[in-house]
C-alpha cells in the first residue's frame, strides 16, 4: 500500500506557522520537566492515591525482608523476598544495617532505610514511589493507615506520606518523649492509629536508670506510662533487655517483655488490669514480642522461641526445635493467625541465619531458605522479615 501524503493545506498551515509549532513543542517539553522535578526526589508526580492503588500488591507468597546478596556476600546487603516455595528474589537496592522492612497495610507499596538518612518506597515492580531525605530520623518502624512512624532520641515522628508525596516537602508530626526520656527500639502504631506505644530509658538521674513503656495518644496528647523497671547504673553489668510493646489486632491489650524483671506482661488498657508470666529468672534477654490474629503472642528469650497463650492461663509451649536459635527479628504472622516466619540459626548454618515458616495448625517447621549450602542469601543479618499476608 503506497502512503498517503498529506494534503497541500496542511503543508502551507505548517510552512507558514512552524515557528509558532516549535514553540508549542517546547512549552509542552518545559511542562514535563517540571512536573517532574516539583516534587524534589519524590518520584511521584500523582496524587496520593497512587501509593494506594488497588493492584499490583505484594504477595502473600513472599516474605519480604534484609538480605546478604544473592552470591551470600555476607555484608553486601539489599532488600529482598523469599518464597514460601524456597524462591529467592533481590530488590537490588541498598539497604542501612538493623533497618525494618515495612509493607503498608494494603500490601501495596514497601518502605525501607536506606545509607545516608533515606527511606525509599517501592511499588511491587519496583518503581519508586517515594525517595524521603530523614536526616536525624530512624525507621520507617510502623506503617500505619496514616503515614510512616519513625523516631529520633527523644521523640516519635509520624510521616504522612501521602502529603509529603504530593507537596514535596516531609510532613511531620511529632510526639516529644518526657524531658530525659529516649526512644528504645521499636514504637508501634495501635490498630486504629490512636494510639502509639515505645519502650523508653531515661538516664538523667544521679545513679538510676529508669526503663518504661509510654502509650502516646495522639488525639490528646496525652502518655502514660507503664512496667516501670529501675536499675542501678553500672556499665559493666548486663542488666537484661527491655523488649519492644506490642499491641494485639484488636488494640484492646498491650504486651512487652524486659530481661529486666524477666516478666511478660499483658496490659488491659480499658480497664488497667494485667497479668504477668515470669519468663526467665533476670537479666535475660528477650526479644521480639508478636501478636498472632488469634492472640496468641510469640517472645524470644534467650536466643528460644516461646509461644504463649494469653486466654489459657499464659500457658507456654516452644515450638521451634530444641537446637535452634532465633534473632532479634520479630515474628510475622499469617492473616489467620495460624503461621508465622522468623529467622533462626540451626547447627548446620553455624553463623549464618535462615528463615523459618511455623505452621501452628499442623504442627510442622520448614526452612524457606538453607544456608548451610551456599549461597547464603540471609548471610548474617537477622532479616526482621515482614509477610503481607499478616494479620
Amino acid at each position: 500500500m503506497t502512503p498517503t501524503k498529506p494534503s497541500s493545506d496542511v503543508a502551507t498551515f505548517v510552512r507558514q506557522n512552524w515557528i509558532i509549532l516549535v514553540a508549542i513543542v517546547a512549552g509542552l517539553i518545559s511542562l514535563v520537566a517540571l512536573g517532574r522535578t516539583a516534587v524534589n526526589r519524590l518520584q511521584s508526580e500523582n496524587s496520593s492515591a497512587e501509593i494506594h492503588a488497588a493492584s499490583p500488591t505484594f504477595s502473600a507468597e513472599r516474605v519480604y525482608m534484609v538480605c546478604g546478596n544473592v552470591e551470600g556476600a555476607p555484608n553486601d546487603l539489599t532488600g529482598c523476598s523469599v518464597g514460601l516455595d524456597g524462591t529467592f528474589a533481590s530488590f537490588g537496592n541498598s539497604v542501612r544495617p538493623l533497618t525494618q522492612p515495612l509493607v503498608a497495610p494494603d500490601s501495596s507499596a514497601i518502605a525501607f532505610a536506606e545509607p545516608g538518612g533515606r527511606i525509599v518506597v517501592r511499588s511491587p515492580d519496583g518503581n519508586a514511589i517515594a525517595d524521603l531525605d530523614v536526616p536525624g530520623l530512624s525507621g520507617p518502624l510502623d506503617w500505619g493507615s496514616d503515614g510512616l512512624l519513625v523516631s529520633d532520641r527523644s521523640a516519635v515522628v509520624v510521616i504522612d506520606l501521602d502529603q509529603s508525596v504530593v507537596s514535596g516537602e516531609l510532613t511531620l508530626e511529632r510526639f516529644d518523649l518526657p524531658e530525659g526520656h529516649e526512644v528504645l527500639g521499636v514504637a508501634r502504631f495501635s490498630p486504629d492509629g490512636r494510639l502509639i506505644a515505645v519502650g523508653t530509658k531515661q538516664d538523667d538521674l544521679a545513679a538510676d536508670e529508669v526503663y518504661r513503656i509510654l502509650v502516646l495518644n495522639r488525639e490528646t496528647g496525652a502518655i502514660t506510662s507503664y512496667g516501670e523497671q529501675v536499675v542501678e547504673r553500672d556499665p559493666t553489668t548486663f542488666t537484661g533487655t527491655f523488649a519492644d510493646p506490642a499491641f494485639d489486632t484488636t488494640g484492646e491489650r498491650l504486651a512487652w517483655a524486659d530481661g529486666i524483671s524477666g516478666d511478660l506482661t499483658v496490659l488491659d488498657l480499658e480497664t488497667g488490669a494485667s497479668e504477668t508470666l515470669r519468663l526467665a529468672n533476670p537479666p535475660h534477654l528477650i526479644t521480639g514480642v508478636s501478636w498472632s490474629p488469634t492472640g496468641l503472642i510469640v517472645v524470644g528469650v534467650d536466643a528460644r522461641l516461646r509461644l504463649v497463650d494469653p486466654a489459657n492461663a499464659m500457658a507456654v509451649t516452644s515450638p521451634l526445635p530444641r537446637n535452634w536459635s532465633i534473632t532479634a527479628s520479630t515474628p510475622r504472622w499469617s492473616g489467620d493467625g495460624t503461621q508465622f516466619v522468623t529467622t533462626v540459626q540451626t547447627p548446620d548454618t553455624e553463623a549464618l541465619l535462615d528463615l523459618v515458616l511455623v505452621d501452628l495448625a499442623q504442627g510442622s517447621v520448614r526452612l524457606l531458605t538453607n544456608s548451610s549450602t551456599p549461597p547464603a542469601p540471609i548471610s548474617t543479618f537477622p532479616g526482621f522479615p515482614v509477610w503481607p499476608s499478616q494479620g
